[in-house]
């Protein structure tokens, strides 16, 4: 601000009591609508355009990136077909892995939708910090959910596994204490998506 007064007039054509701006004959207030003789960085004009501009492109972005209903029932036909492999394949899969499992989709935008743990009281897992960063004909890489090992106090985060996509195909993920090894499989793709699982077992070879 300088020691110069405004030079506009109010409303009732009094003179501005407000100081000008340092390079301005102008206060904030009365830039709007003035461009000239006063720096964009001050101009009360510019500001509102910028901010118009801004929310624009907000709205824009929230609309586009928001579900749409084919999107909501593309993730509620998975969840569906979670709960029926849960309910159909439970016997085979808690044979394969003794210490649990945990169902998971993924759609084709690259969300995970948890379904119930199967996993014995001694593992917890947190799917926040879980998400897919990419799919190919081959494969699906995902950065895995934290894991919580009671038993020896261990929380494991920060990796990474790809999980083939050929339906019934294992791999390792990562061995813990105590010989319990995790495991992920592929077990259902079809338009909506994908369903996976990660196992958990005891490993006697150790």
């Amino acid at each position: 601000m300088t020691d110069i007064k405004c030079k506009a007039q109010t409303k009732k054509l009094k003179s501005c009591e407000n100081y000008a701006m340092n390079g301005s004959e102008y206060c904030y207030i009365h830039s709007f609508g003035r461009l000239r003789k006063i720096p964009f960085w001050k101009n009360s004009t510019i500001h509102l355009f910028i901010s118009i501009t801004f929310s624009i492109i907000i709205f824009f972005f929230n609309w586009f990136s928001s579900p749409t209903k084919n999107d909501t029932d593309e993730i509620k036909a998975l969840i569906i077909s979670m709960q029926q492999i849960d309910k159909t394949e439970y016997d085979r899969l808690i044979k394969k892995y003794p210490l649990g499992y945990a169902l998971f989709a993924i759609d084709h935008k690259k969300i995970i939708i948890p379904y119930k743990s199967r996993v014995n009281r001694e593992y917890e897992i947190e799917w926040g910090p879980s998400k897919v960063t990419k799919i190919s004909s081959k494969e699906i890489v995902i950065n895995l959910p934290i894991i919580y090992d009671r038993v020896h106090y261990v929380k494991i985060e920060h990796l990474a596994t790809a999980v083939n996509r050929k339906i019934g195909r294992v791999r390792s993920v990562i061995l813990m204490r105590g010989g319990v090894k995790i495991y992920n499989e592929m077990v259902f793709e079809n338009k909506n998506g994908f369903i996976c699982l990660l196992g958990f077992r005891e490993e006697t070879n150790r």
